[in-house]
């Protein structure tokens, strides 16, 4: 049996992530290398400077490896760099992407619209600081 199908292996990864000060660090530089450096690169030369637009651009690189043009082609608004308004480009994106996840043809990816939920929310308290704290992410409540 592969090791990806050992329930023993990947309960001993789990545990690992969650107490393992050096796997957490090694974990930590993979996701900067691989999503959060890319998605600030691709917000900085776009134009985005607002932090909930950052939260929402290092999602979508998290979730689904960047800002798919499927969905950018849902809305018409241009991104800051573009001429566009940071807050509607970003509101429009949000919308357009719970629209995408919720009626996407997986059962799995429909179940991540809380993803877009929280940050509809956000948006509607103006939080575009991320001041507003805490923060409900799927009945976790984040403080920044």
């Amino acid at each position: 049996m592969p090791l990806t199908d050992d329930p023993t292996f990947k309960s001993l990864l789990r545990k690992a992530g969650r107490e393992d000060p050096v796997m957490r660090q090694i974990q930590d530089a993979f996701f900067d290398d691989r999503y959060f450096r890319p998605a600030i690169a691709w917000a900085d030369e776009q134009g985005f400077v607002e932090a909930l637009s950052g939260l929402v651009i290092y999602d979508s690189f998290i979730h689904s490896g960047g800002i798919l043009w499927l969905i950018r082609q849902m809305f018409p608004e241009s991104p800051p760099a573009g001429g566009g308004d940071e807050r509607a480009w970003t509101t429009a994106y949000v919308n357009a992407r719970h629209r995408w996840l919720s009626k996407h043809t997986r059962p799995a990816v429909r179940k991540t619209t809380y993803r877009t939920t929280c940050f509809k929310r956000e948006i509607r308290r103006s939080n575009w600081d991320l001041g507003l704290v805490p923060i409900n992410a799927n009945g976790v409540q984040v403080r920044i």
